[in-house]
Parts: structure tokens; C-alpha cells; sequence
């Protein structure tokens, strides 16, 4: 995996396919059980952010229809879309997971993000419901 003019070193970027090892020491890739036929198959190209989807039918894989740039997964309940924004601060094109709301799923930076973003909500409340039974001269505390 390259990239033009990198921000960041290859090896730490999200690893794509042929980053996995294979079981055959001659080929590099997936391990070989992978190479099955699987129902999707998405490429993406980060230097264009041309994204496809193919399904497979009757033991062909079929381009499949994008909508704004995203394809619907039913068995798994999940969509598979680009995104634009700053993943590990590099801002371009990614491939994200969303879900049946069209939401992107949070990654694990976001998630931590959501979570203090929640906990100093929870602090001001709190301070604000002390501040109001303090105004009315009742003790918190024995509250």
C-alpha cells in the first residue's frame, strides 16, 4: 500500500488484503481459505475514491448499483459507503461502515470522543440541579 505525497507511513495505515499473509508461503495475500467465492466484493481506490460493489449471482460477480456512493448489506444489517473526513489525521476518501439509520459507525477514537462528550454533559447537569436546589435553600446532599 502507497501513497502519493504520504502524511503518514505506509505500515500504519488500515491494512488491505494483500497485507495478510497467505497459507502458501509463494503467494502473497488472503490465507487461502479466503479465496472463496465471498457474496460481496468492494474496491476502492483511494488516489480517485472510485468505489464498487459487486454481488455475486449464479457463481458471477455482477457490478452492483451505488447510491450517493454506498451499497446496502442486508444479511449483515450493515451498509458499506465512502466517507469523507480525518482518519488517524489524514483527511480524504474512506471506506466506512454505516448503518439502517444511514449513520456511520463510530471508529474507537470517536467512540471515546462520544463517551466524554456524554460525561461532561452529565457533569453540567448535575451542577446545574445543584445550582437550583442550592437557590431554593435545600440541601443536595440529603436529597
Amino acid at each position: 500500500m502507497y501513497q502519493i505525497d504520504p502524511t503518514q507511513m505506509p505500515n500504519t495505515l488500515l491494512p488491505t488484503m494483500y497485507d495478510l499473509k497467505s497459507e502458501d508461503p509463494e503467494e502473497p495475500g488472503l490465507p487461502d481459505m479466503f479465496h472463496w467465492l465471498q457474496p460481496y466484493y468492494a474496491v476502492f481506490d483511494h488516489y480517485t475514491y472510485n468505489y464498487r460493489l459487486f454481488q455475486l449471482e449464479d457463481g458471477r460477480y455482477r457490478e452492483a448499483r451505488l447510491l450517493n456512493n454506498r451499497f446496502w448489506i442486508p444479511e449483515i444489517q450493515l451498509g458499506l459507503g465512502v466517507w469523507e473526513g480525518s482518519y488517524q489525521g489524514t483527511v480524504q476518501h474512506w471506506l466506512r461502515w454505516y448503518d439502517v439509520a444511514g449513520n456511520w459507525i463510530l471508529n474507537h477514537q470517536e467512540c471515546l470522543e462520544s463517551a466524554r462528550e456524554r460525561a461532561e454533559s452529565a457533569r453540567l447537569e448535575k451542577e446545574r440541579w445543584i445550582a437550583k436546589l442550592t437557590a431554593l435553600n435545600l440541601d443536595h446532599d440529603a436529597l
